[in-house]
């Protein structure tokens, strides 16, 4: 009775910290739109672009937008999908508090484990206060593996597959970004592992058959929602514009007049099409791709595999103080050093998985050129708290007071950093807001 009790101590004590974070945003910085891609997102599914709520979104899945449509419908004087984007970083900052809480034994424990969420959310502050459908999934994503990684019940494994299933719905790509980090550290884990081989092997099943089903669901959504001649043109048009709007900026009129007077766009039209004005049927998905092309050759970075490598671990995206960068390298460097002097060997595994997954996925940002804040930003974020999650997970034995000394020496530092990193957020955010 007493161990309920605490269970559900913990349970409301995480939703009343994760509702506290977010009032204390909205209190002091606002909430608004990170990206133009949001403020479009609201307007066709409210029915301002077309008078009427429109679920054919193609940057969210469409099963998720249909359910915004339908609530717009009801009433359009509510911000849902702004709503739904609050929720959704509401819901996953409550399962990764409980997720640390969880795993905190006495009260100095859980004073500690209340110390590292607050450390843990100030890192992400830049993603709170200037929300946007990339960062919140991949949020999702990362509190679902740390939920799977820390808890061993049931309800863990639907509770990842819930915020998995709302991250491929929200923001696909962002959801898929953070399975190979998040993926490895489980893998990891049910290496280090204690017990049966039968219980890992069910685990890893249970795991595996989730991703796929989410898999599937999201790619049924997409279907349904999607489907035929018409659509796939506008795939193949939207795809080159989110290619040259987003990575490789618009040529000059001048530097493609080629390619627009051989598909008879006029100058006007085209810098309609640049200044985000839609002229129906101005440009055809041939003449996105080819602009699209040209683009990508001439502000193409010319990285190669050899420069991705290095950029992935020594690149300037890390020297940008609002990334939190600081906090994601002590970490690897306290948590490496933890392994070593615990002698904890088998914590090696899930360390050195994740360390191979970020640095296949980093390598292929790099190389793409996809190096933008709303993507490395989230993405450091998700790395630093898979990292927190092996810090708790890995505990160290009661006799070996000295190690114990050292992981509470790490917390405070993760705290002084994280303190460091959120104060320049915080600046950033209020000048934004």
């Amino acid at each position: 009775m007493k161990r309920l009790l605490e269970k559900r101590y913990k349970l409301l004590l995480a939703v009343i910290m994760a509702l506290a974070a977010m009032a204390a945003v909205w209190n002091r910085t606002g909430i608004f739109y990170g990206t133009n891609d949001d403020r479009v997102i609201t307007e066709m599914l409210a029915g301002t672009v077309v008078q009427e709520p429109d679920p054919h979104v193609r940057l969210i899945n469409w099963l998720l937008a249909a359910v915004i449509c339908f609530l717009y419908r009801i009433t359009g004087q509510i911000p849902w999908y702004g709503l739904c984007l609050i929720l959704f970083q509401t819901v996953s900052w409550a399962v990764i508090f409980h997720a640390v809480l969880s795993c905190c034994r006495g009260r100095v424990e859980t004073a500690a484990g209340i110390g590292l969420c607050c450390g843990c959310f100030l890192i992400n502050l830049y993603s709170v206060g200037l929300i946007q459908f990339t960062s919140t999934a991949a949020l999702m994503a990362a509190a679902g593996y740390v939920c799977l990684c820390l808890r061993q019940d049931r309800k863990g494994i639907w509770v990842f597959g819930g915020l998995e299933l709302m991250a491929y719905f929200l923001r696909s790509d962002a959801m898929l970004m953070i399975q190979p980090l998040g993926g490895m550290v489980f893998l990891g884990l049910l290496y280090a592992a204690d017990g049966e081989w039968q219980e890992r092997i069910k685990r890893m099943s249970q795991w595996a058959g989730t991703v796929a089903v989410i898999l599937v669901t999201g790619a049924a959504g997409g279907l349904l929602g999607y489907h035929g001649k018409e659509w796939q043109e506008y795939e193949q048009y939207n795809r080159a514009r989110i290619e040259m709007f987003d990575y490789y900026g618009t040529p000059a009129y001048e530097d493609v007049k080629g390619i627009l007077d051989r598909h008879q766009v006029t100058r006007t039209e085209y810098e309609a099409y640049c200044n985000y004005v839609m002229l129906e049927g101005d440009i055809s998905p041939e003449c996105a791709e080819e602009l699209a092309a040209y683009a990508r050759e001439r502000n193409s970075s010319g990285v190669g595999m050899a420069e991705a490598f290095r950029l992935s671990l020594f690149g300037d995206v890390y020297e940008d103080p609002l990334s939190g960068s600081r906090v994601m390298a002590v970490l690897w460097l306290g948590l490496a050093a933890h392994v070593i002097l615990s002698g904890n060997l088998k914590m090696a595994a899930p360390l050195a998985g994740l360390g191979m997954a970020r640095t296949v996925v980093w390598s292929y940002l790099f190389y793409r050129g996809r190096v933008l804040p709303r993507v490395t930003y989230p993405l450091i974020f998700c790395e630093s708290v898979l990292l927190l999650a092996l810090l708790v997970k890995s505990g160290c034995p009661r006799r070996r007071r000295w190690i114990r000394l050292f992981d509470l020496c790490l917390a405070c530092v993760f705290l002084l950093l994280g303190y460091g990193a959120g104060q320049a957020q915080y600046r950033y955010v209020k000048a934004e807001n």
